[in-house]
Parts: structure tokens; C-alpha cells; sequence
């Protein structure tokens, strides 16, 4: 027997199919594991959790607990998040589940910075058909300015924009591995490219242990050098329960080919411009690209210790410690390596009431290189 529940606008047959299971089949360890993995990743879910029951016969009941998202944001967590974002960023992202009363949800960015516009839209939805897992289609236009090379002279900007439309389609093969392939029309400046896409995650340890890899390629249309990218990123965390103290860390190393534009270019720095943290190094200077570490190549570690501090309703406040560091090969700036930097500091973590991603206030020193610099932004969750 299976029960789902707070699948209040999601139709009961999408929980279902999303869910794996089917009644009258055996319930294995794997299976249930690959269940709750399936709708936790439920795109009009917020979250989802998967128990049984034992019962006569060698029978089972199973209950799939679902947390939808609201069918549009509301509430002033919500609104605070939302403005919050807006100051520090000067971006804005809305979202809206069950548009199409399907699981799916739709969702809309616009970034008004001058010197880095980006506008996007996308879907994702659970596979309609035989396909498996989560289908998902975005299309975004954005231009960046970076720090000039061809001159000396730091006023001097240069600006790249692109255009892309791609389509993916995700899944969990089991309870410990994620596959996502993709392909999209690019076009960097005035070049078009055709481009495909793969990452593998792999959970172990009871999810104490995470290893994600991912591997892009474009093809030009006309006359021009493919491109290419790839990054590998291993993680360990003593615990995922919120409620006590934690130790984790991550070590990633991602690179791309030396045609690439700027824009698939890896960077390190106080979360804006690239998702990698070097908390005493901002990538970004009036919203031109120009950190110490950006560059084609980056090995970047990090490793942090949380304590909670209170609960409030729906969410949490928690203090944490943190090192940051990084190094970097063939910079914008210079051909030679950088040195290795390294940042330590201390910062504030705010759950909010159904926001998967942890908003973070950070004071950090840079021991080799960088001053103290205080920072924003939002830690995304465990591996996602």
C-alpha cells in the first residue's frame, strides 16, 4: 500500500510515477532509498520524506510525505529573502509550482546591474511519457564586463555577452547516483555553438560522503576551436541533522580549455559572480570580473564548522567558522600561477521557513593576500 501526503495541487499519478514505486512489488532498501531521493527532487516540492510501516503477511505500508511550494511567493520570510537579494545582488528570481498542475515549476530572473544585466526564464517538470526523472528547459540572455587586457589601465572594461537555450533531463539511477545529461544552443559575442552536457553525483556513507562531477562541450557552427570544461568536487560532513554541530568541507577542481570565453571561466571568491568561496577575495569590483582568482584554471578548498544557536519558527540561527582557499592558473591579469590564498573567518547562517538554501553573513581575513571583508549571500544545500 502507498499513502501520499500534502500533495494537496500536485496529482496524486505524478507523486506516484516520481516516487518509483509501484504497489504489489517488493519494497527494498534500495528502492526506498531511490524514492525519497526522486521526490525530494520533485520540482513543486519543497522538500518530501518517505516512511513504512510493517504490516501482516510480510506486507508494508508506505507513506510519502510531500511539502509542496506555495503556488507563488508570499509571506515576509519570503519578501525579506527576496529583498535582501535585490540589495546585495541587485537580482531578483521569482517562482511559481504547479502552473501547469503537473510538478513542475516555473521560474523567472532579471539582474539589473549595468555592468551585468542577465534575464531568464525556465520549466522543469517531471518527464512526461517514458522518459525518466526531471526535464528541464531554461533560456537566458547576460553580459559581463571583465577587467581589460589589452591595457594597463584599470578603468578599462571589457564586456561579453551570451545568449543560451538548453534542455536536460536528470534522474536518480539509484539511491547514491544522480545523472543529468543535457544540450543547448550557445552563443558567445557573435559565435554560435552547439553544446552538450554530463555530471554524475555519487552520495556514500549515508550521504556523509559526496562526489560530483560534471563535463561540457561546444561545437562551433562555422570555423573556430571547440570548447571545453570539466570540475570535479568531493565533499565530506560529520552530520546533515541541523539541529546539531557540524564539520564540513568540499575540494574542487574545475578548468577550461584555453579558447574558452571568460564567461565558463572558474572563479573563486565572496559568492557573486561564481558559486566558489574565497571570502576575503571578491571576484568582483563595481560588477566588473577582476578577483585574484578567476582564471582558467582553479583548485579552490573549503571547510566550515557550524553551531545552531536558536530555533524560530519554521527555521534556525546558527554560527559558523570557516577557511577558505584557493589557487589559481592562467589568470586574466598574468600568465604565471597565483599563490595560494587563504581566508579565515566567522559568520551568522539563517534558515528560513521553506528556503531550501541557508542565507550566510560572513566577516572574513585574508592571511595570505586580502584584508577583512564582509560578504552576504546564500549557501545552496548539501551537494545541489
Amino acid at each position: 500500500m502507498i499513502n501520499v501526503r500534502g500533495a494537496d495541487r500536485t496529482p496524486l499519478p505524478v507523486v506516484m510515477r516520481a516516487s518509483g514505486l509501484e504497489s504489489r512489488a517488493r519494497l527494498t532498501a534500495a528502492a526506498f532509498g531511490r524514492a525519497e531521493r526522486r521526490l525530494q527532487a520533485l520540482p513543486a516540492a519543497d522538500g518530501a520524506r518517505v516512511s513504512y510501516m510493517p504490516m501482516d503477511s510480510g506486507r508494508a505500508e508506505v507513506t510519502a510525505s510531500i511539502n509542496e511550494r506555495p503556488l507563488a511567493p508570499h509571506g515576509w520570510w519570503t519578501a525579506a529573502a527576496m529583498g535582501a537579494r535585490a540589495l546585495i545582488d541587485r537580482e531578483t528570481r521569482l517562482e511559481f509550482a504547479n502552473m501547469l498542475r503537473a510538478g513542475d515549476l516555473t521560474f523567472a530572473g532579471w539582474r539589473w546591474s549595468m555592468a551585468r544585466p542577465r534575464v531568464e526564464v525556465g520549466i522543469a517538470l517531471p518527464s512526461p511519457g517514458r522518459l525518466p526523472g526531471i526535464v528541464s528547459f531554461d533560456a537566458a540572455w547576460e553580459r559581463q564586463s571583465y577587467a581589460s587586457v589589452a591595457t594597463s589601465d584599470s578603468n578599462m572594461t571589457d564586456r561579453e555577452s551570451r545568449r543560451r537555450a538548453g534542455l536536460h533531463l536528470e534522474d536518480w539511477a539509484t539511491d547514491w547516483l544522480r545523472w543529468q545529461v543535457g544540450a543547448a544552443l550557445d552563443r558567445f559575442g557573435d559565435r554560435d555553438y552547439a553544446s552538450a552536457d554530463a555530471a554524475l553525483d555519487l552520495r556514500l556513507l549515508h550521504d556523509h560522503i559526496a562526489i560530483a562531477s560534471s563535463a561540457a562541450w561546444w561545437r562551433p557552427s562555422h570555423t573556430g576551436d571547440d570548447l571545453a570544461t570539466a570540475s570535479l568536487s568531493v565533499g565530506w560532513r560529520s552530520t546533515d541533522d541541523q539541529t546539531h554541530t557540524s564539520l564540513s568541507s568540499r575540494l574542487t577542481f574545475a578548468t577550461a580549455t584555453i579558447a574558452s570565453p571568460r564567461a565558463l571561466w572558474p572563479g573563486a571568491g565572496t559568492g557573486r559572480g561564481r558559486d566558489l568561496l574565497l571570502r576575503a577575495h571578491p571576484l568582483l569590483h563595481d560588477d566588473v570580473m577582476d578577483g585574484d582568482a578567476f582564471g582558467r584554471t582553479v583548485s579552490h578548498g573549503s571547510m566550515e564548522l557550524t553551531r545552531p544557536l536558536a530555533r524560530i519558527p519554521g527555521g534556525a540561527v546558527a554560527m559558523a567558522a570557516f577557511v577558505d582557499s584557493a589557487r589559481v592558473w592562467h589568470r586574466t591579469a598574468a600568465a604565471v600561477t597565483s599563490p595560494l590564498y587563504l581566508d579565515v573567518g566567522v559568520g551568522v547562517r539563517l534558515r528560513a521557513p521553506g528556503q531550501r538554501n541557508v542565507v550566510r553573513i560572513d566577516l572574513a581575513h585574508g592571511l595570505l593576500g586580502g584584508g577583512f571583508t564582509l560578504s552576504a549571500g546564500w549557501t545552496r544545500a548539501w551537494f545541489r
